[in-house]
């Protein structure tokens, strides 16, 4: 309990040191008064008790026992007022906690409800759901029956254009080689 000295300084005691010796120092000074005054029973418990001295009257002794005991009644009442207290407190845990659970029994009612009508509009959108997909389908195919059909008057366009185009070249080439209106006529 000293504290660390530095190159060429003198070692003190610290304040917990000089503290607890003097509190050393006190008790060994009160136990060595109890010998001295020839106590004849100092009892079990050692420099705590209550000595038997023939100095002491009985009066004293009951006078500082009554003294005692008024502390202690009056930790006995603070004591009683704490435990009424938490009684009080315990009692309305209790009564919160009690319409804790009914409010959670009400909650899980509605919770039931909740998820039994969410599980009829999953259906219902389901039912909703598959019947718009089996219409789009139908629509697709009419789209693809129709494009289809489009093609094929395209083609047949396509084709017919090319045939005229291919009789029209020929007639012009009937021209170009001399073969004109009259010659085509006669």
């Amino acid at each position: 309990m000293l504290e660390r000295a530095e190159r060429g300084r003198i070692l003190r005691p610290t304040r917990a040191a000089v503290s607890h010796q003097r509190f050393t120092d006190a008790v060994l000074r009160l136990e060595s008064q109890f010998h001295a005054s020839n106590v004849a029973d100092w009892g079990r418990f050692g420099s705590r008790a209550v000595p038997q001295s023939p100095d002491m009257a009985d009066d004293e002794i009951i006078r500082r026992l009554d003294d005692h005991l008024a502390v202690a009644n009056e930790h006995m009442a603070r004591g009683n007022e704490h435990m009424a207290r938490g009684n009080e407190l315990w009692a309305e845990n209790r009564r919160e906690f009690d319409a804790f659970r009914a409010a959670l029994a009400k909650n899980s009612l509605e919770l039931a409800k909740n998820s039994l009508e969410l599980r009829q509009m999953s259906t219902r959108n389901e039912r909703v759901t598959r019947a718009f997909l089996d219409e789009l389908r139908e629509m697709r195919i009419a789209f693809r029956e129709e494009t289809e059909e489009q093609r094929g008057v395209l083609r047949d366009l396509v084709a017919e254009s090319r045939a005229q185009r291919q009789a029209l070249l020929a007639v012009l080439d009937r021209f170009q080689n001399g073969g004109g209106p009259a010659a085509a006529g006669a």
